[in-house]
């Protein structure tokens, strides 16, 4: 076998193992790319638990804050009342009585 045999016959075996190894890495990324389709179109058909969950979390907030300004309201109410009940001359003798029955109501 001469050297140019030799040389032809490498650059052959060359060129079919490259194509080999363009066919066996492109059938691997059609796969891959095929598979995270897939996965995608799964993911969609999925409820989505966290959309549930931030609303539930959003109404509980919402719902602490007018809790806590209905607290702050009937504290202050209460104060007043409880400041009139104690001080005979402040209001009326019937507004202290009412504010005294409001108190023990509570």
């Amino acid at each position: 076998m001469n050297h140019h045999t030799a040389a032809l016959f490498g650059a052959a075996l060359a060129a079919a193992v490259g194509l080999a190894g363009g066919w066996i890495l492109g059938d691997l990324v059609r796969r891959y790319r095929h598979g995270v389709e897939q996965l995608d179109a799964l993911r969609r058909q999925l409820p989505q638990p966290c959309s549930a969950v931030l609303l539930q979390e959003r109404q509980l907030r919402q719902i602490r804050r007018v809790l806590n300004d209905l607290h702050k309201m009937v504290r202050g109410v209460t104060k007043s009342l409880e400041k009139l009940a104690e001080w005979p001359e402040r209001g009326s003798w019937l507004f202290r009585q009412h504010a005294t029955w409001l108190l023990s109501n509570l």
